[in-house]
């Protein structure tokens, strides 16, 4: 994607980037669990802020999430 102004970035962010809850739901995954395979690094935040060393917030990419639940095993 070209993204060129601020219209098309808010777009982009809208569309692909979830909060932890939207992830969840994608993954199938309880709150626990999903917190196990971001501590574990199998999911990776896609952007992350930090006030004073402490996380505030993350996000994740809608892409990579689908690829997780797809491809993680089920037990």
């Amino acid at each position: 994607m070209n993204i060129t102004n601020d219209k098309d970035m808010k777009e982009w962010l809208n569309n692909n980037l979830l909060s932890r809850n939207e992830a969840m739901l994608i993954t199938k995954q309880s709150a626990s669990a999903f917190d196990q395979s971001v501590a574990s690094g199998k999911i990776i935040p896609y952007l992350e802020r930090k006030v004073n060393g402490r996380k505030v917030i993350s996000l994740y990419k809608k892409e990579d999430l689908q690829l997780y639940a797809k491809n993680k095993k089920r037990v």
